[in-house]
């Protein structure tokens, strides 16, 4: 498997588990197994922005085409503002007990958040490596 296959198949598993977690399984939410599913969609994010981090954006950024190089700097920040509001998120609502003191809130942030990081990864998949392709 290729790296860009790779990522793509990241991108797959990070948006079904952000469906999964969107989508309550009855109407009295069980928050200690949410906490648990946002624990792991956080781990799987850490590691596939890292992967981002480490190969993509270095690439991109030491490309002689400034055009290429301000592209990857516009969605290097868009990423770093998504996680800096994912991890706020995740602190917010650490605590199956803060969920169930608020689930209303819990939900209408849930798909706020999720909303954000699922455009995020749509819009890599369509600029961000066509662009990493392009100049390959």
């Amino acid at each position: 498997m290729d790296f860009a296959e790779n990522i793509r198949e990241q991108h797959t598993g990070l948006l079904k588990a952000i469906e999964a977690l969107s989508r309550p399984s009855s109407s009295r939410m069980e928050a200690a197994p949410v906490v648990r599913s946002l624990s792991r969609l956080s781990g799987m994010l850490s590691i596939h922005l890292e992967m981002e981090a480490m190969s993509i954006y270095p690439t991109l950024a030491m490309n002689k085409d400034p055009l290429v190089r301000e592209a990857a700097e516009n969605f290097l920040q868009g990423m770093q503002r998504t996680m800096i509001a994912f991890g706020d998120y995740r602190q917010r609502w650490a605590r199956p007990e803060t969920i169930e003191a608020d689930a209303i809130r819990f939900m209408q942030e849930t798909r706020n958040i999720f909303y954000s990081i699922s455009k995020m990864i749509e819009r890599e998949d369509r600029e961000l490596y066509s662009l990493l392709n392009k100049v390959a």
